[in-house]
C-alpha cells in the first residue's frame, strides 16, 4: 500500500488482505484516517486493496457506500467482520426503497436492512415486522420538546396519513423489477455526493416533519 496514494484522502470502502484472502471490509469518508485506526494493529494482514470515489462518485454518499461495503462483506465473508453482517443480503432495489423514504423522514427507515420490506401474509401493514419501521400503522414522534405523539401511517384510519408516502406497499423490489422516479432510474438520482455521516445523525435528530416528495418511486 503507498500511504501517499492521494486515493486514501478519498472516501471509499477498504479491504485488508492476508495471503490474498479478504479478511476485513471497512468504508471511510477519508480512507487512510480509518485503515490507520489502531483497531486494524491487532488484525494480521499484509496488504490493503480499496475502491473510491475517483471510481465510483456515488462512494462519497454515506448509504451508497455503506451498501456497497455491505455487499461486499456478505460476498466475502471476511473472517473479522462482524457474523450478522456476513448473513446480511440488503437487494439493490429494497435498499433504493428504503433510501428514497430516508429523504422524507430519517427517524423511522433502517437503509441497510436485511428485511425485504414487502407485506406478504406474514408481514402486512396491520402486523409489521418490527424491523419495517416506516411499515407500522401509527408511528411514534417526539417534539422538540420531548413529547411523545402518534402519527398516522396509512390512510384507512379516521386519522389522514402524517407519516411516510404509501408507495411502498405497492412497489416491486425483486431482482429483475425495475425502480424509477418520474420515469428515470432511481439508483443516480438517489445520489447525494453531499450526504455524509454527520448529515445523516443531525437528520435524524432534528427532522420531525416529513417532506413530501418532489419525485414519484415507482416500477
Amino acid at each position: 500500500m503507498n500511504k501517499l496514494d492521494p486515493e486514501l484522502l478519498l472516501a471509499g470502502v477498504y479491504f485488508l488482505m492476508l495471503k490474498g484472502e479478504i479478511i476485513y471490509v471497512g468504508q471511510s469518508e477519508k480512507l487512510l484516517f480509518r485503515i490507520s485506526n489502531d483497531e486494524h494493529k491487532k488484525k494480521e494482514f499484509d496488504d490493503v486493496r480499496y475502491i473510491t470515489a475517483k471510481i465510483f462518485y456515488w462512494m462519497d454518499d454515506y448509504y451508497f457506500r455503506r451498501y456497497f461495503e455491505q455487499r461486499c462483506i456478505h460476498r466475502f465473508k471476511p473472517k473479522y467482520n462482524n457474523e450478522t453482517d456476513k448473513d446480511k443480503y440488503v437487494s439493490l432495489n429494497n435498499f433504493l426503497m428504503r433510501r428514497h423514504l430516508f429523504n422524507q423522514n430519517g427517524n423511522y427507515v433502517d437503509v441497510i436492512s436485511n428485511n425485504l420490506g414487502d407485506f406478504s401474509k406474514t408481514n402486512t401493514y396491520k402486523t409489521p415486522s418490527k424491523k419495517t419501521k416506516f411499515g407500522n400503522s401509527f408511528l411514534n414522534h417526539f417534539s422538540k420538546k420531548g413529547k411523545l405523539t402518534r402519527l398516522p401511517n396509512v390512510d384507512d384510519t379516521k386519522y389522514p396519513n402524517k407519516g411516510y408516502d404509501q408507495f411502498f406497499r405497492d412497489l416491486k423490489i425483486g431482482k429483475e423489477d425495475k425502480i424509477y422516479l418520474d420515469g428515470e432510474g432511481a439508483f443516480h438520482q438517489l445520489v447525494d455526493i453531499n450526504f455524509n455521516e454527520e448529515k445523516k445523525k443531525k437528520r435524524q435528530k432534528f427532522q420531525r416533519s416529513f417532506k413530501p416528495f418532489t419525485k414519484k418511486m415507482h416500477n
